[in-house]
């Protein structure tokens, strides 16, 4: 289990400096315990550097079932501080613990916390009464990294509302927004988010509301309390979410003007990676990055909008990694696939403008000469479509139920009027070059010439091709620029092998083109398509929503501001009751209903065959018991059979005989069973003690316990449960348990179970008639039982007590006489049982309930 519990938290066990145990303070289980984790943990240490180990129980006492808690709050403590606490009152080792061999040391000092270079990682024990283990591994968190939040008096301000229920997060939704509207009307939103996020308890369920003012928080509370979509409002999050983020960049089309005007302004990361791009962007494409979106201008032209798009693109990278979102994977769409090689790491940004631009200005030849277009067609009718036209192709493989076309624009135009007419979507894309198509080739030739000294290097983010043609790790060499323009976007493929490794889609982009693609791709698998921003809206708050909505299974951080923070009313109680319902039960005839469709009878079968081994030869036995003359006979018959006499202290096999011949001495038959008790579980002790060196196999007869003919039986009884106690708790002493035919002499059974000594079993055996015998569950035979209705399990039992077995069949008790193999009563209990069978039922008024004898006789058993 301990080191299981290292493999799940991924470290090596000697990398886990100190373990709260359980410590159980007693002499045999601390040994035990500690054999554990020097087994664990203890190996490969040095020796200047053990395992230190310590239990709060010292310090708190045994809390019973808090004991497992407390011991995780103090090692979570330590981990935190980096101080250990002192393991109290030790002043005597057990001395059955060898600590320097095991490497481990107890902690009887306050200690610091041993400086090894790697986080602080601790190990807490909890073992249950019942049998239950639990082992855990802690890590001390790494460093704050600071994510360079908004300042206190951003203009933007997220409010987490978690509950255990989307239900609860409703109803703690609107009690907020009541108080921010009441009571609360003059504490500042920071406020307010800096006690709901950080001072509340985050629950499995949680949604947010980004808003700019007061108001527009009220209102996305009460959107979200009322299960309406609202500004700024991320509703609680459903299913379980593949991890993995993946980055989108798309292609020409989602430029807008103003976009990133807002942003300039309000998030610092934003701005400043726009000021880094700016001299080289001046460089490769002669006028001013900045100027742009501070002025919010219109682009005009490919060779402004595309390097415009790949700068916005990379500052909009940088401004998501600011919060903390990293991409494990890249996809890049047409155009983007030169933001994807800078992300990636594979282009420097200045290689990736300078591919841009090429890029751009070269197309800036073809402008005006071809168009594109978005066709509500899935691959195989766009392909269809285009086959008897030479002068179209499929540009684009957006999704299954979408293509884009490229071609001439009196061709696009044509084939746009013709779908529409089909009530399908047709619509231009916003382009004036037919990109992916053969009329690019006439600048292919120059585009590799000016990029052919690029060279890229490694990417260290895996980029998923969308380039026909090309398979692997991208290049991203001027052949690959080339094919990039010339070939045809496989978007769908790439966003469907993204899709088996990663569930979170970012599209990183001024509006999104993308999202209705990657939905339709991968429809039939739970996934998050998020956009960054949204054409002519508010940068900064349509950013927040979408940054809330990209954490999925914990709510986003928010800015911690320092205390005192103000009190907020308690989250309202969702009242559930539990009362149980019951329905009254369809009136049902069970005069007739046979208990053998439900209930099934333990049967004695022959024990397979297959499983015979052959007793290895000259086996010592050693045969033990109360039954001496039993004992001396069952010993010389078993030396004619090869084997030897020996002690229960070597003996390989140790029989216990319990006597087939009534008790003597004084005493109950309880005082009996006692003793016959304590002399097994002094032999299972003396055999545990010497298995190591001296293993053996143990096996206990009885006689007659199974018909319970006689009262000599009761005594031997108790060792069919003592047995199964000893199968389950020392395994590896266990022979098993045979029952015997009372009144039989050895030399009837003996040569059988002579076979089975070699045969070890976990269940109860029985001899009878030559053959040894297991015990399984059949369906019951035999004529059919009718259930007595007056022993209703709904209405409780009579006040006098029926003579017989009884099973529960579909809310009644169904009855039948108790019939041991000699019974004087036999006679009259069988006939009560007829009367019952017949439909005569105790206590229905054909008897007198006063009477104790009435319905039969009370069982004296």
């Amino acid at each position: 289990m301990l080191r299981a519990a290292c493999a799940d938290a991924g470290v090596e066990p000697r990398e886990v400096d100190y373990v709260e145990a359980h410590g159980t303070g007693t002499l045999l289980g601390d040994p035990i315990e500690a054999r554990g984790l020097g087994s664990a943990y203890g190996r490969g240490r040095a020796p200047n550097s053990p395992l230190l180990i310590g239990s709060v129980k010292t310090n708190v006492g045994h809390l019973e079932a808090a004991a497992g808690v407390t011991g995780f709050i103090k090692a979570t403590l330590a981990v935190h501080r980096g101080r250990i606490p002192a393991n109290l009152h030790f002043d005597s080792p057990n001395p059955h613990i060898p600590f320097e061999e095991l490497g481990l040391r107890v902690v009887n000092e306050p200690t610091n916390w041993p400086s090894t270079g790697r986080p602080r990682r601790a190990a807490v024990s909890s073992f249950g009464f019942g049998g239950t283990n639990a082992h855990l591994v802690l890590e001390q968190p790494p460093a704050a990294i600071s994510p360079r939040l908004r300042p206190a008096d951003s203009p933007v301000t997220s409010l987490v509302v978690a509950g255990k229920t989307a239900q609860r997060v409703a109803r703690w939704a609107s009690a907020l927004a009541d108080w921010m509207d009441g009571a609360g009307a003059v504490v500042p939103l920071a406020d307010i988010a800096h006690t709901v996020n950080h001072h509340r308890c985050r629950q499995g369920s949680f949604a947010t509301v980004a808003a700019r003012t007061r108001e527009q928080a009220v209102a996305g509370l009460r959107a979200l309390a009322a299960g309406q979509s609202g500004l700024g409002v991320v509703e609680p999050h459903g299913g379980r979410c593949s991890p993995g983020v993946v980055f989108v960049y798309s292609g020409q089309g989602s430029q807008w003007a103003g976009m990133g005007q807002q942003l300039l302004a309000d998030e610092p990361a934003f701005a400043a990676a726009i000021d880094e791009l700016e001299p080289e962007f001046v460089a490769q494409t002669g006028f001013s990055l900045k100027q742009v979106i501070a002025d919010g201008e219109p682009l005009v032209g490919v060779d402004r909008i595309q390097p415009v798009l790949v700068a916005v693109q990379l500052a909009l990278t940088a401004l998501w990694r600011s919060y903390g979102i990293q991409p494990d994977a890249i996809i890049g769409h047409s155009l983007g696939e030169v933001t994807a090689a800078v992300v990636s790491g594979a282009l420097s940004p200045a290689d990736g403008l300078r591919v841009v631009a090429t890029r751009s200005r070269l197309l800036a030849r073809l402008s005006g000469q071809g168009a594109m277009a978005l066709l509500e067609l899935d691959p195989q009718a766009a392909e269809h479509l285009v086959a008897g036209d030479k002068e179209l192709t499929v540009a684009v493989y957006a999704s299954p139920r979408q293509s884009v076309i490229a071609g001439p624009p009196a061709k696009i135009d044509s084939v746009i009027t013709e779908l529409q007419g089909m009530d399908r979507l047709g619509q231009l894309v916003d382009v004036d070059v037919a990109s992916h198509h053969p009329m690019v080739d006439a600048v292919l030739p120059d585009l590799r010439a000016e990029l052919a000294d690029l060279m890229p290097g490694f990417a260290t983010i895996p980029v998923i091709t969308t380039t026909s043609g090309r398979q692997g790790t991208p290049t991203f060499d001027a052949d690959y620029w080339a094919d990039n323009l010339r070939n045809p976007v496989r978007f769908t493929q790439a966003v469907t092998d993204a899709a088996q490794r990663h569930g979170i889609f970012i599209e990183v982009s001024p509006h999104p083109l993308l999202t209705y693609a990657i939905d339709d791709t991968i429809s039939h698998t739970h996934h998050h398509s998020i956009p960054t921003l949204q054409r002519d809206a508010d940068d900064t708050l349509t950013f927040h929503t979408n940054l809330n909505a990209s954490h999925t299974t914990h709510p986003p951080q928010t800015p911690h501001l320092p205390e005192p923070h103000p009190p907020l009313p308690s989250a309202p109680w969702l009242h559930t009751y539990h009362w149980i319902s019951t329905k009254p039960r369809p009136s049902q005839d069970h005069s007739h209903a046979d208990p053998r469709r439900f209930v099934h009878r333990i049967a004695w079968s022959p024990r397979p065959a297959d499983e015979l081994s052959v007793p290895p030869a000259g086996a010592s036995v050693a045969v033990v018991g109360p039954a001496k003359d039993t004992n001396a006979r069952v010993r010389e018959l078993l030396g004619e059979r090869g084997y030897h006499a020996g002690r229960p202290t070597d003996a390989r096999y140790v029989m216990y005989v319990a006597g087939d011949e009534p008790m003597v001495g004084s005493g109950s038959d309880c005082d009996a069973a006692v003793r016959i008790s304590d002399e097994v579980t002094t032999l299972v002790r003396q055999l545990t003690d010497r298995h190591d060196q001296h293993p053996a196999r143990m096996w206990i007869l009885t006689h007659g316990v199974l018909e319970g003919v006689d009262s000599s039986v009761l005594p031997q009884s108790c060792l069919w449960g003592l047995a199964s106690v000893i199968a389950a708790e020392e395994p590896q002493i266990w022979g098993g348990l045979v029952d015997l035919p009372a009144a039989v002499d050895p030399e009837e059974w003996l040569p059988v179970l002579a076979e089975q000594l070699s045969r070890p079993t976990k269940s109860v055996l029985v001899l009878r008639d030559g053959e040894v015998r297991a015990p399984e569950l059949v369906p019951v035979d035999g004529q059919p039982v009718s259930p007595c209705s007056a022993m209703s399990a709904r209405r409780g039992l009579p006040h006098h007590r029926w003579s017989g077995r009884a099973r529960l069949v579909d809310g009644e008790l169904a009855c039948r006489p108790w019939r041991p193999p000699t019974d004087p009563g036999r006679t009259h209990r069988s006939a009560a049982a007829s009367a019952v069978g017949n439909g005569h039922r105790p206590g229905d008024g054909r008897s007198d309930r006063g009477d104790p004898h009435a319905g039969g006789p009370r069982c004296g058993r």
